[in-house]
């Protein structure tokens, strides 16, 4: 490993022993993890051993870069982040070249000039560099239909179990206050950003009638008055 360079820098490598001290606190075993990965999101807040390991995924999600294909870990900016001010960047022409572009590596992009094939990272490099748009993350990729996180981690659902357990455990407040705008959105009638709120239609659907009105109370005042009322049960005898 001595003569090994890694962008210009000298590989530092060194040996760990396997046998802890008194000292140290202990490594969370597998079957920690294991605990983590297979509780449900009110365990893990329920349980202070498991709300640590939360915590140590909130600060990998601060720093990754996970797409379907791809993990990456990139030091952050942030100065009250004890771990990365005390540890400054010295690849520094590196680090800015990925952050040009969102602070990841390129997604995988359909080239235009040889149908079926992807760009290499080399074109991707060229087209990035001429100020030409490329791919969000596997947005070209079946995993795009799952999204991504809109809360600030660069993650890529790979499911909707992903994604819901991602919000619970690390966007619970966030998450909760998207749900409710979208019932807010639903009830209003809104199609979708950008599009104009629709007010709901309540219609009568008495044989005939082709009344439609915007609230309930409007539709059961011309039922009743109207004597368009769905007969329910055994009919009156006469």
């Amino acid at each position: 490993w001595k003569p090994l360079k890694f962008d210009g820098i000298p590989v530092a490598s060194f040996t760990v022993p396997c046998v802890q001290s008194a000292v140290q606190e202990p490594v969370k075993s597998g079957a920690h993890v294991e605990a983590f990965t297979s509780a449900s999101a009110t365990a893990i807040r329920e349980s202070e051993d498991l709300s640590e390991m939360s915590q140590l995924l909130a600060f990998l999600c601060k720093h990754a870069n996970r797409t379907t294909y791809h993990l990456s870990f990139l030091k952050c900016e942030d100065k009250d982040c004890q771990h990365c001010s005390s540890r400054p960047v010295r690849s520094r022409n590196a680090i800015a070249f990925l952050r040009t572009h969102g602070g990841r590596m390129f997604s995988p992009t359909e080239s235009i000039y040889h149908p079926g094939h992807y760009y290499s990272f080399q074109e991707c490099e060229v087209q990035q560099l001429s100020g030409r748009l490329l791919a969000e993350p596997d947005s070209e990729l079946p995993s795009k239909l799952f999204g991504r996180c809109l809360f600030g981690c660069s993650y890529v659902y790979t499911s909707k179990r992903d994604q819901f357990r991602h919000e619970q455990i690390l966007h619970l407040k966030e998450s909760k206050a998207k749900r409710q705008q979208e019932r807010a959105d639903r009830k209003r009638g809104a199609v979708g950003p950008g599009e104009e709120a629709k007010r709901p239609c309540y219609c009568c659907t008495f044989e005939g009638c082709t009344m439609s009105f915007t609230s309930q109370y409007q539709l059961q005042k011309h039922q009743k008055k109207e004597r368009h009322n769905l007969t329910r049960g055994r009919p009156r005898k006469q």
